[in-house]
This record gives C-alpha cells, sequence and structure tokens, in this order.
C-alpha cells in the first residue's frame, strides 16, 4: 500500500534561471529563493520517498 510521506511546493517559471542568472540585480531575493529550494530539497531528502510526483503549471507562462 502506498503511503504519502509529503508534500513541498516551490514557486518557480520558466524566467527563474535567468534570474538566477543575474543574482547581482537583488542579491537578497535570490538568496531567499535559493532557502527556499535548499528548505525544499532537505525535507525531501528527509522523508525518503520511494516516488516523487511534480506538478507543475509552469506551461501557462509559455
Amino acid at each position: 500500500m502506498a503511503k504519502l510521506v509529503g508534500v513541498f511546493g516551490v514557486g518557480h517559471n520558466p524566467v527563474t534561471p535567468a534570474f538566477l542568472a543575474n543574482a547581482g540585480t537583488d542579491r537578497l531575493e535570490v538568496e531567499a529563493l535559493q532557502a527556499r529550494y535548499a528548505d525544499a530539497r532537505e525535507r525531501l531528502a528527509a522523508v525518503r520517498p520511494d516516488v516523487v510526483l511534480a506538478v507543475g503549471s509552469d506551461h501557462l507562462n509559455q
């Protein structure tokens, strides 16, 4: 029987890589975004899932 071990969400869109590449524009905002991704990564590692299901709607921004 499957068991749900966690649900995580981190905002993103297709321009996130470009935003991070221009880190000099607003370093504090970039660091905050990186911290949110790091938190999600740590929480995901802590629950040790067998399967990860990723759902996104970023296609609406393209």
